[in-house]
């Protein structure tokens, strides 16, 4: 299979919606587009400008020049956006996933890629899923290595069901990334992290922010959704979860 594709009747939505008039036209508009952000590189830059619009105070409401530009670049991105491909279920041995982290004190961005063969048998690191998350203001008067540790616990989280099937690897612009399976921090909350960490097999890599450049432009947005309340207190392994989850027990047996 090729991916993952949006639906053609809800890209021709996005794509020949309208030029919103009113605020609340705009707000539906950001909603409906913010269903497939997950296919949108840097979904939250392209739509800064407009989340701003959304809720000023003008009488009478009107989108500016720049604003109308930025809303026509995103139909035109969801009339160019590619599928996101699957995982290559039979290849994690020589090709793991990847999760690539980025933190700053306004967010946390990880994503999962894969090496895979593509059509003209050369092998290209795909891109599989990311998630964003606003920084919680506990973050910000933090060390850089607990954000880049929280960051991971957002990977973790939101990619659990595929990081579990087999060793990954962890890619990251800050030096700490490579000490995350030895670091001796027994401060709240580290060490529910590491017993978090202990139910995963990865290697750990820095990578240089030269090469970080799109993590790094989504992190630092300062319109990202906030960290929801289980990312933000996990306070069992992932693995207890999983194996205590009675619907997941029903299907073993």
């Amino acid at each position: 299979a090729d991916g993952c594709s949006m639906m053609e009747e809800y890209r021709k939505l996005i794509t020949e919606w309208p030029l919103p008039l009113t605020r609340k036209d705009l707000a539906s508009y950001l909603g409906k587009a913010g269903y497939y952000r997950q296919f949108i590189p840097h979904f939250s830059d392209l739509t800064s400008d407009l989340n701003k619009a959304k809720t000023r105070e003008q009488f009478p409401w009107a989108l500016t020049t720049e604003e109308i530009a930025e809303f026509r670049r995103i139909q035109h991105v969801f009339n160019t956006s590619e599928s996101l491909s699957f995982p290559n279920y039979d290849d994690l041995r020589e090709n793991p996933l990847i999760m690539d982290l980025d933190y700053s004190k306004k967010g946390l961005f990880a994503s999962i890629s894969q090496n895979q063969k593509c059509q003209d048998s050369k092998y290209r690191e795909r891109l599989l899923y990311n998630v964003s998350r606003k920084a919680p203001s506990e973050l910000a008067v933090s060390s850089s290595h607990r954000g880049e540790i929280s960051t991971c616990m957002l990977g973790i989280s939101s990619f659990c069901h595929l990081l579990l099937l087999a060793p990954f690897r962890i890619r990251s612009d800050s030096i700490s990334v490579r000490y995350l399976s030895n670091l001796k921090d027994q401060r709240s909350p580290m060490p529910r992290y590491y017993s978090i960490l202990a139910d995963f097999t990865f290697t750990a890599e820095h990578r240089s922010g030269r090469l970080n450049q799109p993590d790094d432009s989504i992190s630092r947005r300062d319109d990202l959704p906030e960290m929801n309340r289980f990312e933000k207190d996990s306070t069992h392994s992932f693995v207890d979860q999983m194996t205590s989850n009675s619907q997941l027990e029903a299907l073993e047996d």
